[in-house]
């Protein structure tokens, strides 16, 4: 878990909390954990990350193993028909309920690759910077 302190719109503190014993630490715990770190110094200032997009490229940064295991899980829930809505996953400002989170990670996973593949990772980053920054509708 990564935690931000943020005074007068401006990250101050940043501080990951990981359990060292932890089988996929250097593998997949730490670069996600730091792609929260960093996030907010790419977007800037002001940025206010959807929580979506935020898990969503964080996820992207893990190694191919977990690339499969989001992929899985997402046509799982496809085909149980456990997917969110899209809009409510765009909308959600928290956690869902715990035995929902593999479908919520593995759906923004799923949307940010989406995206990656059609734009590009420079211009999807220009337009996650512009979603940060006003809506999604007006980034779009």
């Amino acid at each position: 878990m990564t935690q931000h302190e943020r005074r007068f719109g401006k990250v101050i503190s940043q501080t990951i909390h990981f359990l060292g014993e932890s089988p996929q630490l250097l593998t997949a715990t730490l670069p996600h954990e730091l792609s929260h770190v960093l996030l907010p110094h790419l977007f800037g200032a002001q940025a206010r990350i959807p929580l979506w997009l935020d898990e969503g490229i964080a996820t992207n940064e893990e190694p191919v193993f977990k690339q499969h295991f989001y992929a899985r899980t997402a046509r799982e829930a496809l085909a149980d028909e456990t997917l969110f809505p899209l809009a409510a996953l765009c909308d959600m400002t928290s956690y869902p309920v715990e035995d929902r989170t593999g479908t919520f990670y593995a759906q923004c996973n799923s949307l940010v690759s989406y995206i990656y593949q059609k734009l590009g990772r420079p211009r999807a980053f220009e337009l996650f910077r512009a979603m940060t920054l006003a809506s999604m509708d007006v980034a779009l």
